[in-house]
């Protein structure tokens, strides 16, 4: 009986330890901040070495043209009938125009969200706030370098954060007339 319990408190010690120096399927700031400027390979070592998993781009078309095409990441894991936490959409399709659309559900994630988002309002210049007529919300405006924007957003239940290179004020929040 001693032998199993000893057995037991190892398994169950090295459990924990590696529930703790695994890396968590967070974000952090400097990622989200850069993610534009940094190299395609970059973007993909860091998300792999948080355990975000890659979806193929066929899955991916959800009627958003910041979202349509992209590369997909999400903390889903595979084969899990979960709901992501965080997805992350890479759209690249024109160089002279790229986006990240980063993704948080109201749960676990939303914690690692509103840290980001502190950062973002302490480390970035506010370019103020516009009611977006197409999310029926306010969204926040940051940028750095006067070159790369960040909108942050709340729909439903899952909060946004945007990065670009281009400003989205009126091609994508904004009710498009046919």
């Amino acid at each position: 009986m001693g032998l199993g319990v000893f057995s037991f408190f190892i398994l169950f010690s090295l459990a924990v330890l590696l529930h703790f120096i695994s890396p968590a399927q967070t974000l952090k700031y400097e990622f989200i901040k850069n993610c534009l400027i940094y190299a395609d390979i970059e973007i993909i070592t860091d998300l792999t070495a948080r355990n975000f998993n890659f979806v193929a781009k066929d899955y991916v078309n959800m009627g958003d043209n910041l979202i349509n095409k992209s590369d997909y990441y999400t903390s889903k894991k595979e084969n899990s009938t979960d709901t992501a936490e965080i997805a992350v959409f890479i759209n690249k399709r024109k160089s002279s125009k790229k986006s990240v659309v980063f993704s948080f559900v109201e749960t676990q994630a939303f914690a690692n969200y509103n840290a980001i988002e502190a950062k973002i309002q302490s480390g970035l210049t506010s370019e103020g706030t516009f009611k977006s007529d197409r999310f029926d919300t306010d969204v926040k405006k940051y940028s750095f370098d006067g070159k790369y924007y960040y909108y942050l957003f709340k729909d439903d239940f899952i909060w946004y954060i945007i990065t670009s290179n281009f400003q989205l004020e009126e091609y994508y929040f904004t009710i498009k007339s046919k």
